[in-house]
């Protein structure tokens, strides 16, 4: 049964226009996979519970693995732990309740997204920035360019309260105090945000 599971993924992937071949693999992950991961597998495997050392809230941890290393070979579900043992044939098997075997579609899900991962990522059709940007401003031309062909229109800045709230908790944990956002909000140079970010980079709160 899991060798003509994964046969029929194949041909599915390679002669149906499917909404799983348009998506990409980031795409599919947020649309399938994680809706998989979180009703089957995340209560043993995120956040303090990590069983065997392995988290599975975000491709970056899966293929870091655990004890038994990646959990995934991208493009290689043969190969791949996520897969190969949610299988009911599986020595290792997860979940470990028999009763809360994945189905034939969630593994199908798996497997799908494990493709995918293996696939080629198109190369961005804007061509080079120009050469003389530093590497901030060629990160903003990227955003730009992405912006542009996409039809979407950025946010607005936000508030210099709120802009040193989000920095403050993305780089140092926890939020600036009063006399950090006032000092911040006085501060009258045009490079502010800047420096505030290089700032707390620079500081022993930034792990």
């Amino acid at each position: 049964m899991p060798y003509l599971i994964a046969i029929l993924v194949a041909l599915v992937l390679a002669l149906c226009p499917s909404r799983a071949r348009a998506q990409s693999a980031e795409e599919y992950w947020y649309s399938h996979v994680e809706p998989v991961l979180d009703k089957s597998c995340l209560k043993c495997h995120a956040g303090v519970r990590q069983q065997g050392g392995l988290d599975l809230r975000s491709l970056q941890t899966i293929l870091k693995g655990g004890e038994h290393g990646p959990a995934v070979v991208p493009g290689k579900p043969e190969q791949s732990k996520l897969v190969q043992y949610v299988l009911a044939s599986a020595t290792i098997h997860m979940p470990p309740d028999p009763k809360k075997q994945l189905s034939d579609e969630a593994i199908g899900v798996l497997r799908t997204w494990v493709t995918l991962l293996g696939q080629p990522k198109a190369a961005p059709k804007d061509g080079p920035p120009p050469a003389h940007l530093s590497p901030s401003a060629t990160i903003d031309w990227y955003l730009q360019a992405s912006w542009k062909r996409n039809k979407l229109e950025p946010a607005r800045p936000t508030s210099e309260p709120i802009f040193a709230r989000r920095v403050y908790l993305d780089l140092a944990g926890r939020i600036p105090t009063p006399e950090e956002t006032r000092a911040f909000v006085g501060d009258y140079h045009g490079d502010k945000r800047e420096r505030l970010v290089a700032q707390l980079l620079a500081s022993t709160d930034y792990a």
